[in-house]
């Protein structure tokens, strides 16, 4: 600091900050300086360093603090927000043991409340199909049970030496008809089993129309009371799918022709741009308007005539296919509509 420069330094093992600054005097005349004295400042660093201690333990403790507290917020949050699944969750059980509501309603969030609109909807779907199930084992129950009992019946009968058509023949002849009646409804409820399980894409092949429905005409119609047949289908007609299916598709609608026709068939096509459309008219008389809406459930039945299945058997055969059969209204007789498509659909 003598030759006029100022000094700095720190002493890091007293922690002191020391400076040096010259003292000088200027010669204006001269314009020279002169250094007269050093001043020297001396600075302890001691409350710096606790300071920074201080700061750096409270930085801490505000950490810490901070992090607790956003644990604590994150549970308190989480609990809130998964409360109405738990409230779901358990509705849910109720509903599974039938102790609680028949719906779901949690709204608690947009979410739930979409959730509970979805299951509401699944669980009446579910509950149409066991409604369902139990009237179609009801109605198998129903439909087995008669002609066993018949058959029972005229078994005992027989047994004590009593013949209850008067002969054991006539008698044997109605156990006979009886077990056949028992083995069309149970090939029929086989073939809606089958059709369920059925993997449409399976199979699939093109099918001329005109010669399947003319051999079972000729099978079906020649013995019956229908006198005029009018087949107008085009010998190049084809559809897609399962020969078998195809097949057992136009006998149940052929029979029924058969069954419930006075005198006229008419058998024709049309199309529209994406299906091909065959139509099956009988001059008999029309299905009750009370059952036309139920007129594909298994064992609804137009007539005391058939088993009630034939027509649910083609529904799920066109179902299948991507299709659809209908009953169209008419002033008279019955019309009943195919539509298949034109191209295959998998």
């Amino acid at each position: 600091s003598f030759y006029g420069e100022e000094i700095t330094k720190y002493d890091s093992k007293y922690r002191y900050i020391e400076m040096t600054i010259p003292l000088v005097r200027t010669d204006q005349e001269n314009e020279s300086r002169q250094v007269i004295g050093v001043m020297m400042v001396s600075v302890s660093t001691d409350t710096i360093s606790l300071n920074l201690e201080y700061l750096a333990t409270n930085t801490r403790i505000i950490e810490l603090i901070c992090i607790f507290s956003v644990i604590f917020a994150s549970v308190i949050i989480a609990g809130q927000m998964v409360k109405p699944f738990h409230k779901m969750s358990k509705s849910i059980d109720e509903i599974q043991t039938g102790y609680g509501e028949d719906a779901l309603s949690v709204n608690d969030y947009t979410e739930t409340r979409m959730i509970s609109e979805k299951f509401n909807k699944m669980l009446g779907r579910m509950k149409v199909l066991d409604d369902s199930r139990q009237e179609f084992v009801s109605n198998v129950s129903h439909e087995l049970k008669t002609p066993l009992m018949i058959i029972e019946g005229y078994v005992s009968s027989a047994l004590d030496g009593y013949y209850p058509k008067g002969t054991l023949e006539e008698s044997l002849n109605t156990i006979l008809m009886q077990s056949d009646r028992i083995k069309e409804r149970v090939q029929d409820l086989l073939m809606i089993v089958h059709l369920t399980s059925l993997d449409a894409s399976e199979d699939l092949q093109e099918i001329a129309i005109l010669p399947c429905i003319q051999e079972i005409v000729a099978l079906l119609g020649n013995d019956s009371h229908i006198k005029h047949w009018n087949i107008d289908i085009k010998p190049d007609l084809t559809v897609y799918g399962s020969c078998e299916h195809i097949r057992i598709l136009f006998e149940n609608l052929i029979s029924n022709q058969v069954k419930y026709g006075d005198s006229v068939s008419v058998i024709s096509q049309s199309e529209t741009k994406t299906h091909h459309i065959i139509k099956f008219y009988n001059d008999g008389s029309q299905i009750p308007e009370k059952i036309q809406q139920e007129l594909f459930k298994p064992f609804v039945k137009g007539s005391s005539q058939g088993s009630g299945l034939g027509l649910p058997i083609c529904q799920r055969i066109m179902e299948q296919l991507h299709g659809n059969i209908r009953l169209e209204p008419s002033s008279e007789g019955t019309v009943f509509i195919l539509e298949f498509p034109k191209t295959v659909l998998r």
